[in-house]
């Protein structure tokens, strides 16, 4: 209904069915829909099999999912930046490949700039955090937590690369190598659970993250000249930025005081 509201005035009705429009959207939607879908076994595939694997158990998945569910909170600002981004990288897309590019860099930068503190404060910290949130019970999984974490360090550009992807029309694309990246850790997983149990499901994702990583930014590379660096220098520019802000803030605050 919220949407009905605010797309009102930009709708127009027919009673004609455009089918050339039809056909767009349709293979547009289905290969959207399976990346979606995908991507859910993606998430979900390591918890799966860790289940069911003799390396690991309920008691496995019950440590691992405790970690899991606190790394989840990172997906908070790069499922918000991906909303933000597509709309932009549609749009961009008109002014030229430069542009789009820009805009993917800046996005995972800013990403990265929540991220990064985020990451190093639960790198240090993971130990109370676990008991804050899970109890005593489950402090074993302070260290599987010390490497999910770091899943942190390739979502945003993981998940910004889809956006993109869709948005500029490629979701065949971004379909398949989401469908890669899922037998990807459902290999690597099967792999290193039954040698680690809870920690192998932890190592097997992160490692299956950063191989996906490496493929996708030569993907990038190739057809939109990105640098998979750039994002931290933007990261640091945000870093200033926010210290320029908040001094000034700070001098304008003072001096209405005196005032």
């Amino acid at each position: 209904l919220a949407a009905m509201y605010f797309a009102k005035p930009y709708l127009k009705f027919s009673r004609q069915l455009d089918r050339d429009w039809l056909r767009k959207l349709f293979h547009f939607g289905k290969y959207v829909f399976g990346t979606n879908l995908s991507t859910q076994l993606y998430k979900n595939v390591d918890k799966l099999l860790l289940g069911s694997l003799p390396g690991g158990g309920q008691a496995a998945v019950a440590l691992y999912d405790a970690a899991v569910k606190i790394t989840n909170f990172t997906d908070v600002p790069t499922a918000s930046m991906a909303n933000m981004l597509f709309p932009q990288s549609a749009k961009r897309m008109l002014e030229g490949k430069d542009a789009v590019k820009n805009l993917y860099e800046k996005a995972v930068g800013a990403i990265l700039a929540f991220m990064v503190p985020c990451i190093l404060g639960v790198m240090i910290f993971a130990d109370w955090i676990i008991i804050i949130v899970a109890g005593k019970e489950y402090s074993e999984a302070a260290n599987i937590l010390r490497v999910t974490i770091l899943f942190g360090l390739f979502m945003p550009y993981a998940v910004q690369f889809g956006t993109v992807l869709d948005s500029i029309g490629k979701p065949r694309v971004n379909f398949l190598y989401t469908i890669g990246s899922l037998i990807l850790t459902a290999l690597l997983n099967l792999f290193f659970i039954n040698k680690y149990g809870a920690m192998g499901a932890a190592v097997g994702t992160l490692a299956a993250y950063a191989i996906t990583f490496v493929f996708m930014q030569a993907f990038l590379k190739k057809h939109l000249d990105v640098n998979p660096l750039k994002p931290f220098v933007y990261m640091v520019h945000f870093y200033q930025k926010a210290l320029k802000f908040g001094t000034k803030y700070a001098k304008d605050r003072a001096n209405a005081e005196a005032i």
